[in-house]
């Protein structure tokens, strides 16, 4: 039962329409910060595959931060303040960020790296801290039984803006080159994102559950998600098939800008604009599925079909530059799905009893033994093998192979590990079958050709 008593529904609704309304403005933020500006602005002070994939895993390397966040959450029931402070210092700090070169001159190169590193490292540890707080307060916040529809539905009102902001993005960057529209560009996020956590201040902030045994050590505390069998194995599915991903996903908009030589609002239609627009289609009806079929149904389908995407890149030359249209088509709905069902799927498992220290061990493993490794391991491996791939002579539709073409193989074998070796382990008892979810997305498009051959 829902631990959480609801004065009315009406208290509920608007606690929920403010939640959505603040992923819309969280959704500019991280368009933003995760798509274009960020890729040119760091490639024009630093081109080092190295140094890039570093700065990729350096916030997830931050996540160990987590369990700082749990213990004082759960020490001192201090949730909500930790919320919000810890997430007003992620979504600030971008504003030092984007005045760098305008801070250090260019003849300090290794100092602007060196505050690049600083607050990026400042923008991990309070997404760290807040995210533990986020995931609880929004696991007491929604009833169990209505969590599937809830997050389809915020999902895909959030994808509008996932889809509009990099097309802006995209043609300002075009019409306006250097740092200052970068840098323009990276502040204006840091405000949108400034405004989701204000919006939170007049979300209901349901009390924590009360431990009704004594408070343990904290060691025991760290320990303890790991004796729970159904938390162990998807935390390992999930680690690994951020691990697959984390050798592809920071290095595509590099490969879009420096080796398709596409410019910024064609970058930004192919990997932020098109998902975006698939994953606002299909979030509704994945948010149905996992409440009607299960979660493991949708994980399975979701991880074998992307296991399919890395072909599809490698073979995107500067001859074939839109081969890509194909699995970013795809990829919004794949990664939404994922992102939903393993969410929906881990909230689940969730004890009531010191349930920041299972959030904060979930986050912390998946994202820095998974992404962050992989994305470290990528960069290094692309400038290790740089000048062997460069000296093969491997061409593919008259261009010469890529380092980052190699990234994407590896990526693919890895997306197959993941599906064969952990999902399989995974288990959901109530779960239906994953053909069952099949026939149900598919049934539209089977009434729609039955009516035209009638």
């Amino acid at each position: 039962m829902h631990i959480f008593n609801y004065t009315n529904e009406y208290e509920l609704n608007r606690s929920l329409r403010n939640t959505t309304l603040a992923y819309v403005f969280g959704m500019v933020f991280f368009s933003a910060i995760q798509g274009t500006a960020y890729t040119a602005f760091i490639r024009a002070i630093n081109k080092q595959d190295s140094l890039y994939g570093f700065l990729a895993a350096l916030p997830l390397i931050a996540g160990l931060f987590r369990f700082v966040s749990a213990y004082v959450i759960e020490r001192f029931r201090a949730r909500r303040m930790v919320f919000m402070i810890s997430f007003f210092v992620q979504r600030l700090i971008w504003i030092p960020f984007a005045l760098i070169p305008y801070l250090i001159p260019g003849t300090s190169a290794s100092l602007r790296v060196a505050m690049i590193v600083l607050c990026l490292a400042a923008h991990g540890m309070g997404g760290a801290f807040g995210d533990v707080a986020f995931i609880s307060w929004l696991t007491d916040l929604v009833p169990s039984e209505m969590r599937g529809s809830y997050l389809g539905r915020r999902g895909r009102i959030a994808q509008i803006a996932a889809i509009i902001t990099p097309l802006l993005i995209g043609w300002y960057l075009d019409a306006h080159h250097g740092f200052g529209s970068l840098s323009t560009v990276l502040i204006v996020a840091s405000l949108f994102g400034t405004l989701d956590i204000t919006l939170w201040l007049w979300v209901r902030h349901p009390p924590l559950h009360e431990p009704a045994a004594p408070k343990t050590r904290l060691l025991h505390l760290l320990l303890e998600p790991l004796h729970t069998p159904a938390y162990r194995r998807l935390l390992a599915f999930w680690t690994s098939v951020l691990f697959a991903f984390g050798f592809m996903g920071p290095f595509l908009m590099v490969y879009n800008l420096e080796v398709l030589r596409l410019d910024y609002i064609q970058s930004s239609i192919q990997l932020q604009v098109i998902p975006g627009v698939t994953a606002f289609l299909m979030a509704g009806i994945w948010g149905r599925c996992i409440d009607q079929y299960g979660s493991k149904p949708l994980l399975k389908l979701c991880t074998i079909v992307s296991s399919c995407f890395p072909v599809f890149w490698i073979l995107s030359t500067p001859a074939l530059p839109w081969l890509q249209i194909i699995p970013n088509i795809c990829s919004g709905a794949v990664w939404l799905g994922l992102d939903m069902a393993q969410m929906s799927l881990m909230m689940k498992i969730l004890p009531k009893e010191n349930r920041s220290f299972y959030i904060a061990g979930y986050g912390v493993v998946a994202w820095l033994a998974g992404n962050a490794v992989a994305a470290m391991l990528a960069g290094c491996l692309a400038d290790i093998t740089r000048p062997w791939v460069a000296g093969s002579g491997i061409r593919l539709f008259g261009a010469p192979l890529s380092v980052y073409q190699v990234l994407f193989a590896l990526s693919m074998a890895l997306r197959l590990v993941s599906y064969f070796t952990f999902l399989p382990r995974v288990h959901e008892p109530e779960a239906q079958s994953a053909s069952s979810l099949i026939s149900s997305v598919l049934a539209p498009a089977r009434r729609v050709f039955r009516g035209r051959n009638q």
